[in-house]
């Protein structure tokens, strides 16, 4: 996770917890377009580090799809998750 110089910065109690997700989402229809990654960041305090991207069109409907590292705690992870999940995004844990 935390390597180096920053890993020095912060106690083992403030990283005891944190999970690396890695996740692939994938977006429908209006779902590609909308702005759902940026209101889980707001609304569950998670981190968000996009490693893959693209956007399609499947019969003339957008079709997109992340490859994501979602960072946390569990408590946390598990509320983005769900929050992705109510926003009809399909998530598939990759790393687990």
């Amino acid at each position: 996770m935390l390597q180096g110089f920053w890993a020095s910065k912060f106690s083992p109690e403030q990283l005891q917890g944190t999970l690396d997700t890695l996740l692939k989402l994938t977006f429908v229809g209006d779902k590609a377009h909308q702005p759902i990654i940026s209101q889980m960041i707001r609304e569950h305090k998670v981190d968000v580090n996009i490693l893959f991207g693209r956007i399609d069109q499947m019969k003339n409907e957008p079709f997109g799809m992340l490859i994501v590292e979602l960072v946390g705690h569990a408590g946390q992870v598990a509320q983005a998750m769900e929050f992705l999940r109510e926003n009809q995004v399909e998530v598939e844990v990759l790393n687990r």
